[in-house]
């Protein structure tokens, strides 16, 4: 008997111990709130929420990145913001000098506010910085010269040497052919009948017998190509139907009534469109068309995209001058071109440029050009506001939509984090209060069987 109360005894014991093997590990993790505290408890899982956690941090290394590249652009973009208010200033000044009731003395205060906001905006220039980098005085800018609107359009350059110009040549050559249908290999041998469409719009039916031939089904095809846009033409002992014009936008529709045994096309219907094949070369590379007219032209130095006017054909060129800023977001290397904000750079070489407005200058007040003076200024304006859409538009499509992007994808990732490595505490204290109940109850169980022996022990050394 008491060998059987022995083994029930470390029987009780193991499961005392298991049982507060398990408590203490659910104590942990209601502590942590985590489902997995050590490999032990989810080995497929740690592995899982493991790689998980480092895609995670990786993309937050992403976005710090594209954060600071914003903070550049911010930074650019506000000094730029600082610049089209000191020109607004300096035309409100310019246009107060041209009253006709103005006095030289008060030209003379108009001239010294000129003279500071162009001082200021050239100190903007000098001194907006970002880790050390100047923004705006144009060693972060390029420019595309040499371009004709009425043969290319929407020139993007994304990437450009910093030291030589990039001179880019465009080639482009068209082929056009007509679309044509083969419909008979032989003269009929009984009543055929066919609608036949083109690109002119008008269906026209058509019936014929064994009494035709293919040459005569042609001349009554034929006869109706004025209103069909489709001729007919017998070759090689077969009859084609092709469109009069010649293009992708020339098409040869045949639908068949009856007779389909004595055409050549398959089934009751058939079509084809002529061809419009573009062939353009850039600086002697043969280039594939991305969409429609658009084409991205890479070389060591320079990656430029742009687009090919359709009725275009014959040869163009434009350069891409200077470098460009160079940064990197989520791998990948973007060119930010910020052009030279400095007040003899603001203008253009027909006009004059802001720094010409300062004292002794060509258009300052006392020089009588306030209207040149005024166009000055409208320019620079337009020149400051031009390359604020620029600064705006990599900043809202390029960095932001890149941090939205990622910031949606980790949203997805830390929730799949989370199902793996979270814990459910209702589940888990259900859990929690059920172990601590059987460890209550085997431990009573335990006393009594120690309570039962004692007895019994004593009873028998009683005897």
């Amino acid at each position: 008997m008491f060998r059987g109360l022995n083994s029930s005894f470390a029987a009780m014991t193991n499961n005392l111990v298991r049982l507060g093997v398990e408590l203490q590990n659910s104590n942990t993790r209601l502590s942590t709130g985590k489902r997995i505290n050590k490999a032990a408890d989810d080995p497929a899982g740690l592995i899982a929420a493991t790689r998980l956690n480092q895609e995670i941090t990786a993309l937050d290394s992403r976005i710090s990145s594209a954060e600071r590249l914003k903070s550049v652009v911010d930074t650019a973009d506000g000094a730029a913001s600082e610049i089209s208010t000191l020109l607004t200033d300096i035309e409100s000044a310019v246009l107060a000098s041209a009253d006709s009731g103005t006095t030289d003395a008060e030209k003379a205060a108009y001239q010294a506010e000129i003279d500071d906001a162009i001082g200021a905006i050239d100190r903007l220039v000098s001194t907006t910085t970002y880790g050390g980098k100047k923004l705006l005085d144009g060693s972060m800018g390029y420019n595309v010269s040499g371009s004709d609107s009425s043969e290319i359009s929407d020139i993007r350059v994304q990437r450009a040497s910093s030291t030589a110009p990039a001179a880019i040549s465009i080639t482009k050559s068209r082929t056009e052919t007509a679309a044509a249908l083969e419909i008979m290999t032989a003269a009929p041998t009984g009543a055929v009948q066919f609608t036949v469409t083109g690109n002119d719009g008008t269906s026209t039916a058509f019936n014929f017998d064994e009494t035709d031939s293919l040459n005569d089904i042609a001349s009554v095809i034929g006869a109706q190509t004025g209103s069909t846009g489709v001729d007919a033409v017998v070759s090689g002992g077969s009859l084609y139907l092709a469109s009069s014009g010649i293009g992708r936008d020339e098409f040869v529709s045949v639908n068949i009534s009856s007779g389909e045994s004595d055409f050549a096309i398959t089934g009751t219907s058939a079509s084809e469109y002529g061809a419009t094949t573009d062939t353009v070369v850039v600086n002697g590379r043969t280039l594939t068309q991305d969409e429609e007219g658009s084409y991205t032209y890479s070389d060591s130095q320079t990656t430029v995209s742009f687009n090919l006017v359709d009725s275009f054909t014959g040869s163009t060129s434009f350069a891409v001058n200077g470098g460009g800023a160079g940064w990197s977001i989520g791998g990948d290397e973007i060119k930010l071109g910020i052009n030279d904000m400095s007040s003899s750079k603001l203008g253009n070489v027909n006009l004059g440029y802001l720094s010409s407005l300062k004292s002794g200058g060509a258009n300052d007040i006392s020089s009588g050009n306030a209207t040149t003076a005024q166009s000055i200024v409208t320019e620079a304006q337009n020149m400051v506001n031009t390359q604020r859409g620029n600064l705006g538009a990599v900043s809202k499509y390029t960095i932001e939509s890149a941090m939205n992007s990622w910031e949606t994808t980790k949203g997805y990732l830390s929730e799949a984090y989370g199902s793996i490595m979270d814990l459910d505490y209702a589940k888990e204290s259900a859990n929690n209060s059920r172990i601590e109940s059987l460890l209550s109850v085997q431990t009573q169980v335990m006393g009594n069987m120690f309570n039962f022996t004692s007895n019994m022990v004593s009873k028998l050394l009683d005897l």
